[in-house]
């Protein structure tokens, strides 16, 4: 074989294998960057997620905090507006006419005193005049012996009375107190029926 025919040889074999080197590496570089590409489209879908999640997190986060606080501003209206519905009530109470005092006032004290017992009546100042008259009924049909303390108690309305060492709180104060104690979820579901949050 001839050196030309030798070296031809040794060309070609060294042209296939720089071209088998160059398509390998062609496709090793292919694959490396589909790989990359890969990674890359899984990353931004990874960091995409986590960015979503952390925005909702945060709409979460900020829509409870101001749903607690419409919540906190709604009990505190409803407590103002309970506080103002027994307020309305001591003022309708204190402000009744003289024959519809008289007349409440004297279920009271019936309910409160008994017969044959000596008490003693405290009011307001006010009212003396009123309750004296009603004592005086209520001593002659049950034959007990109130009389009106000369001390002023600061009431608005009703009494206080006072047998030997017990005292009965019949305020009209301390009544609606009670009775606010009591009822203070069923005035607040009148107030609110229709509000969605009085459940909550």
């Amino acid at each position: 074989m001839a050196l030309e025919d030798i070296l031809n040889r040794i060309q070609k074999e060294a042209q296939q294998t720089v071209e088998s080197i160059m398509t390998e590496a062609s496709k090793q570089a292919e694959s490396i960057v589909a790989e990359a590409q890969k990674q890359a489209c899984e990353m931004k879908q990874r960091l995409w997620k986590e960015i979503q999640q952390q925005i909702e997190g945060e709409k979460q986060r900020k829509f409870t905090i101001v749903r607690l606080e419409c919540q906190k501003q709604l009990l505190q209206e409803k407590e103002v507006q309970i506080k103002n519905a027994f307020s309305n009530a001591l003022n309708y109470l204190a402000n009744l006419n003289d024959a519809d005092y008289k007349h409440l006032m004297n279920k009271l004290l019936l309910s409160a005193v008994k017969p044959n017992e000596e008490s003693v009546v405290c009011v307001n100042k006010e009212k003396h005049q009123l309750i004296n008259d009603i004592l005086k009924e209520i001593n002659a049909k049950i034959g007990s012996s109130l009389h009106l303390s000369s001390q002023d108690a600061s009431i608005r309305g009703g009494f206080i009375l006072q047998h030997k060492r017990q005292e009965l709180n019949c305020s009209f104060e301390a009544m609606l107190h009670h009775v606010q104690e009591e009822i203070t979820y069923d005035v607040a579901g009148i107030l609110f029926r229709d509000h969605s949050l009085m459940s909550s």
